[in-house]
């Protein structure tokens, strides 16, 4: 699923038989994950979609911890650990307080872009998070 929400967040239809990733995908992607820079508005966008496939608006509390835990776990674990859950938990409590979560913990893609905008949230703890 997280690999999925990554073609989605980078604009490929992964519906379509004919989707490729460019180079310039490929490029923003090396930014996001290994290198950590791109531009932060572009950054913003990848995440806010990344969350919310469907750009809804909101992304309930279920939806987002359970792909901020197979984020951070990767492939390199077959089931969540302490840890792993424990990443989900942390960054939803950093959301909480930087005032990203409506009344039933869900994220509302406005608050947290804001967030992330003015660096409430540091945006690169997500970008390092990928596991392997």
């Amino acid at each position: 699923e997280v690999v999925e929400r990554i073609l989605v967040a980078s604009g490929l239809d992964i519906e379509s038989a004919n989707t490729v990733i460019d180079w310039g995908t490929y490029l923003d992607l090396y930014c996001i994950f290994e290198a950590g820079r791109i531009d932060k508005k572009k950054l913003i966008t990848f995440w806010i979609k990344f969350f919310d496939r469907a750009m809804r608006g909101t992304v309930p509390e279920r939806d987002y911890l359970t792909v901020l835990e197979q984020l951070v776990r990767g492939n390199a674990l077959k089931d969540p650990s302490a840890t792993t859950k424990l990443f989900a938990e942390m960054f939803q409590t950093m959301m909480d307080k930087a005032g990203c979560l409506d009344e039933q913990r869900s994220i509302v893609n406005e608050k947290l872009a804001d967030a992330f905008e003015k660096e409430a949230i540091d945006i690169q703890l997500l970008c390092s998070a990928l596991g392997r």
